[in-house]
């Protein structure tokens, strides 16, 4: 829960950048809006968190021996990754991919990391589609 508000309260910082994370949806059906959240919330997190914060942290993490250095390597290669979505979008990915990596090393596994990654997605779209 903790790693999921520090998500949000980031999101925010970020919001005040050039550029957003996600299209709106506004003014388009629920059915719309719950497509786009399965699209761009929930198959997007879990994807990235098996990538990064599973097998290229796991593989950094051997490479170097450091879990710090291992969770700097994924910050920036998740932050190049969202560069498509504008600064807003890159900058958020560069500041919670050390939180979603925490996650991730506290629990043991990335169900976690997954988890707070999906919600924020989600809760954007969602958001999104109800203004």
């Amino acid at each position: 829960a903790a790693g999921t508000f520090l998500l949000f309260a980031l999101s925010l910082f970020c919001s005040l950048l050039p550029g957003g994370n996600y299209p709106s949806v506004a003014g388009k059906s629920a059915a719309a809006a719950v497509v786009k959240t399965v699209r761009m919330g929930i198959f997007p997190a879990i994807c990235e968190e098996l990538y990064y914060r599973g097998a290229l942290y796991d593989g950094m993490r051997a490479v170097c021996g450091k879990d710090t250095t291992a969770a700097v390597c994924v910050a920036l290669l998740f932050a190049v990754s969202h560069c498509g979505g504008g600064i807003s979008a890159a900058v958020f990915a560069l500041l919670s991919s050390p939180v979603l990596s925490y996650l991730r090393k506290r629990c043991g596994g990335v169900g976690y990391s997954a988890a707070a990654h999906m919600i924020y997605n989600s809760a954007v779209i969602l958001f999104a589609a109800l203004s």
